[in-house]
C-alpha cells in the first residue's frame, strides 16, 4: 500500500520537494510515458526525454562519451532553434525545464565523472578529443543557461568538486574559454567568496598554463581577490559596517591575494602579461596612424560576420581566413593585457600593497608600461560618445586599466617617482634645492635603473594626452586620477611646481570653468586634482590667480558650490591652505587671492560647511561621499581651534528656527559625526590617510569628534547643546 502511495506522488510535488532539501530529483526512474504526455500538454520539445538518455549515458557502469556530447549539442541547438536570442522569455522558459528535470546535476556529473569514478571500469575508454568536446559542450549549455536563469549558476556554486574541476580545464587549451565563462557565471552569483585554499594543487595549474590560459584565470581572479559587492555604490558604509559578512568576505579576499603572491612566477608572469608590446605585425596596432581606421574595419567585419556565415554556403572559411584570424587575435591580445592589468590593480590596493610595488619595480614594470604607452592611440576621438557601449570597447578598457594601474601604484608611496625619466627626476632635486629645501629620501633614493626611459617618463606623458583630449573625452576622468594619485598623500612641493610649470593648473581652471556639460566623474576628478596641484603651495595659489579672469571665477565659485560633493576635496585644500599660510608670517601678509579671501569670509565658510553638512546622511554614505564628511570637520576643527565654533554651531540652529525645521542641520551633523567615531577609528589605514593629506594628527581629529559630542548641555562646543530639547541624552 506504501509504495503504491509513493509511486503515485504529483510529479510537480517530487521536483520542489528536491529543491527545498537540497537532492537531486532523480528523472530515470520516471515512466518514459509520463514525458510523452507532458511533452504534449506542456510542449517541452522533448527536453525531459533528452535528459533520461543523458543520464543513462554517464552511469557508474556506462560512460558514452559521443553519445552525451550528441544529446547536449541537440538540446543547445534545440534551445536557439525554438527560439532566438531576442525572445528572452521563451529562452527563460526552456532553461527553467531543463533545470527543473535535473539538467545542470546530470551536466556536473559529466564534468566529474573522471574524479567521481575514473575510466579504468569501462570497457572503452575515452579518448582525451572526445571528452574535451563533451566538456567544451557541457560548459558551453551550462553557461547559456546561466544567462537566462541565475539560480543555476548560484547552485552550481555550492558544488565544490565542480568549481575544483572547472579550474582544473582552465589549463586545457580546448576547454579554458568556456570553464572561464561558466567560472564568472559561479562566482559572480556565490553568496560567499570563493577561498583559493579550497582548490587542488594551485601552483601546479598556475605552471601549466599558457599565457592566453593565465589571461583567463586572471579574469575569474576578480570574484576572489575583491568583494564586488562591497564596491557597489548601493553599499553604504553603514551597510558594510553593521553586515559582518563585508568583513568576513574582506578577509577571505586578502587571504586569496596573500595565496597568489606566494606562487613565485605568478606575479612576474602576471607583469610580464600586462607590459610586453602588442604584435607590432598586426595591422591593428593600437598607435599605427591607421589604427582607427582597421579597427572600423574590423567593427564592420565583424558586424557582417555571422549574416555572412548564415547566407553563404562557405561561411565557415571566413572564420578560417587569414584576416578573421589576424583580427581575433589582435582583441584577444587586448583583452589579455586588460585582464592582467586588472589583476596588479587589485594587488596593489590590496593588504600586500607595499611588497607588490617593490617586486613590481625590481620587475622593472614602469619603464616596461612607459614604452607601451607610446603603441596606445589615446587621442583617437572616435572613442567619445555618449554611449554607455563606449566603455566596453576593447581598447577605451585597456586605456582605463591601464590609468588604473598608473593611479593604484602611486597612491600614497614612494615608488611613485618611478614614473619619472632620470632627468625629470634631477630636475624635482633642483626645486628643492633652489628653494632651500631639503630633498625628500624617496627621491634621493630612487634608482634610476627602475625609472622610465627616454625623454619623457609616464607621468609627464599622461599629463600631455591630458592635455590633447578634447573635454568630453571618456578618459578624462582617468587621466586626472592617474595624475592625482602621484600627488596625493603628504603634499610635496617640488612635485605641486613641477606639473604647474607643465601648465596643468590653467588647464584645469579652463576645464572647470569651460561651457561644455561635464558629468559628476569628470568634474570630481578635475576639482580632486587641483586642490592636490594646490594644497599649501603658495605659487599654487598665486597662478590660480594670474590665470583666472573675473567672468572665470564667479563661474567658478558657482559650479564648486553648486556641486558640493564634487567639489569637497578642493574645498578641503582651501581651508587647510588658508590656515597654513595664516600662520607662516611669510605668507600672512600676502593672502590676497581670490580663494583665500573667500574662505576667510565668516559668512562663506558657514555656507560652504551647511552645504557640506547636508549633502550627506549616514543612511547615503558611501566610499564616493564620505569625503564630504571629512572636509566638514576640517571646518569645525579649525573654528574649535580659533575659538569660533559656537559661532557656527548656533548660525546653524538659527538657519533651522527660520526654515522652522528644529533639528534639520544639528540631527544630522550629531548622527553624522557617531558614524565618523565608530567607523574611522577602527580603521588605521583610513586614519593614516586621512593625516597625511590634512597633516593633522589623527588625535586632533578624534578630539575634535569627542568635544563636539559631548553629552554636557551646558558645554556651547557640543551640538547636543543647541539641539538639547531634541535628542536623547543616553543617546
Amino acid at each position: 500500500m506504501m509504495s503504491k502511495r509513493l509511486k503515485s506522488k504529483n510529479i510537480l510535488h517530487s521536483i520542489v520537494h528536491s529543491k527545498q532539501n537540497g537532492h537531486r530529483f532523480n528523472v530515470f526512474k520516471i515512466n518514459p510515458i509520463f514525458f510523452e504526455l507532458v511533452d504534449k500538454r506542456l510542449q517541452l520539445h522533448g527536453i525531459p526525454k533528452r535528459l533520461v538518455e543523458l543520464e543513462k549515458c554517464c552511469t557508474i557502469h556506462n560512460f558514452d562519451v559521443k553519445r552525451c556530447s550528441e544529446v547536449i549539442k541537440d538540446l543547445a541547438q534545440l534551445m536557439f532553434e525554438k527560439t532566438s536570442p531576442e525572445e528572452t522569455n521563451k529562452l527563460r522558459d526552456l532553461c527553467t525545464v531543463i533545470n527543473d528535470f535535473s539538467g545542470p546535476q546530470i551536466l556536473i556529473r559529466i564534468l566529474c565523472y573522471a574524479d567521481v569514478y575514473g575510466f579504468d571500469h569501462l570497457k572503452t575508454r575515452p579518448t582525451v578529443e572526445d571528452l574535451q568536446n563533451l566538456y567544451s559542450s557541457a560548459l558551453d549549455l551550462l553557461h547559456n543557461m546561466n544567462c537566462y536563469n541565475n539560480n543555476v549558476a548560484r547552485n552550481l556554486g555550492l558544488n565544490d568538486q565542480l568549481i575544483n574541476q572547472l579550474f582544473s580545464l582552465l589549463k586545457q587549451k580546448e576547454t579554458y574559454v568556456y570553464a572561464s565563462h561558466l567560472l564568472d557565471d559561479v562566482l559572480r552569483n556565490r553568496s560567499n567568496i570563493l577561498s583559493l585554499n579550497q582548490l587542488n594543487n594551485l601552483p601546479q595549474l598556475v605552471s601549466q598554463m599558457s599565457d592566453h590560459q593565465l589571461a583567463n584565470f586572471c579574469r575569474v581572479l576578480y570574484f576572489v581577490l575583491t568583494d564586488a559587492e562591497a564596491c557597489e555604490d548601493r553599499n553604504t558604509l553603514l551597510n558594510q559596517d553593521t553586515n559582518k559578512r563585508f568583513q568576513e568576505r574582506a578577509d577571505v579576499a586578502d587571504n586569496n591575494q596573500g595565496i597568489l603572491l606566494s606562487i613565485t612566477e605568478f606575479l612576474p608572469r602576471v607583469c610580464t602579461l600586462a607590459s610586453e608590446s602588442m604584435d607590432k605585425s598586426s595591422p591593428f596596432v593600437l598607435g599605427s596612424p591607421l589604427a582607427s581606421t582597421r579597427l572600423q574595419q574590423l567593427t564592420s567585419f565583424f558586424n557582417g560576420v555571422l549574416e555572412d556565415i548564415t547566407d553563404r554556403d562557405d561561411g565557415a572559411s571566413i572564420l578560417h581566413s587569414p584576416y578573421f584570424s589576424l583580427s581575433l587575435k589582435f582583441f584577444q591580445d587586448v583583452m589579455l593585457k586588460v585582464e592582467a592589468l586588472f589583476v596588479l590593480c587589485v594587488l596593489l590596493t590590496g593588504k600586500y600593497k607595499t611588497s607588490v610595488q617593490e617586486q613590481l619595480a625590481t620587475l622593472r614594470l614602469i619603464p616596461k608600461l612607459c614604452i607601451f604607452f607610446d603603441e596606445l592611440n589615446w587621442t583617437d576621438n572616435s572613442e567619445i560618445s555618449e554611449s554607455e557601449d563606449c566603455h566596453c570597447a576593447q581598447e577605451s578598457a585597456l586605456k582605463i586599466q591601464f590609468l588604473r594601474l598608473l593611479h593604484s601604484f602611486c597612491d600614497h608611496h614612494d615608488k611613485k617617482y618611478l614614473l619619472l625619466t632620470p632627468t625629470e627626476l634631477h630636475e624635482l632635486k633642483l626645486i628643492y634645492e633652489q628653494n632651500k629645501l631639503a630633498v625628500p629620501e624617496a627621491i634621493s633614493n630612487c634608482d634610476s635603473l627602475q625609472c622610465c626611459e627616454g625623454e619623457q617618463g609616464l607621468l609627464t606623458k599622461t599629463l600631455d594626452i591630458l592635455k590633447a583630449v578634447p573635454n568630453l573625452s571618456s578618459l578624462r576622468f582617468w587621466l586626472s586620477r592617474a595624475l592625482e594619485g602621484f600627488l596625493r598623500g603628504k603634499a610635496s612641493y617640488a612635485d605641486q611646481i613641477f606639473l604647474i610649470k607643465r601648465g596643468l593648473l590653467k588647464l584645469l581652471v579652463d576645464h572647470i570653468c569651460s561651457k561644455e556639460m561635464k558629468t559628476k566623474e569628470v568634474l570630481q576628478s578635475s576639482f580632486d586634482l587641483l586642490g592636490e596641484l594646490m594644497k599649501f603651495n603658495y605659487v599654487g595659489f598665486k597662478e590660480f590667480n594670474d590665470v583666472i579672469t573675473e567672468a572665470q571665477f564667479e563661474k567658478f565659485f558657482l559650479v564648486m558650490t553648486s556641486n558640493v560633493v564634487d567639489s569637497n576635496m578642493f574645498m578641503r585644500c582651501l581651508i587647510l591652505s588658508y590656515e597654513h599660510f595664516s600662520s607662516h608670517q611669510e605668507f600672512s601678509g600676502r593672502l590676497a587671492f581670490h580663494l583665500t579671501v573667500m574662505v576667510s569670509n565668516f559668512g562663506q565658510r558657514v555656507y560652504l560647511l551647511h552645504k557640506l553638512i547636508m549633502s550627506v546622511t549616514v543612511e547615503t554614505l558611501t566610499q564616493e561621499n564620505v569625503s564630504c564628511l571629512n572636509t566638514a570637520l576640517v571646518f569645525l576643527m579649525f573654528a574649535l581651534d580659533k575659538g569660533y565654533l559656537p559661532l557656527y554651531l548656533k548660525a546653524f540652529r538659527n538657519e533651522e528656527a527660520a526654515l522652522k525645521k528644529p533639528g534639520f542641520i544639528l540631527d544630522n551633523l550629531r548622527s553624522l559625526l557617531k558614524f565618523w567615531k565608530s567607523h574611522y577609528l577602527s580603521r588605521g589605514k583610513d586614519c593614516s590617510a586621512l593625516e597625511q593629506s590634512s597633516c593633522i594628527s589623527i588625535h586632533q581629529w578624534r578630539a575634535a569628534v569627542d568635544i563636539l559630542l559631548q553629552e554636557d548641555v551646558s558645554n556651547p562646543k557640543a551640538v547636543v547643546h543647541y539641539i538639547s530639547g531634541k535628542v536623547d541624552r543616553n543617546s
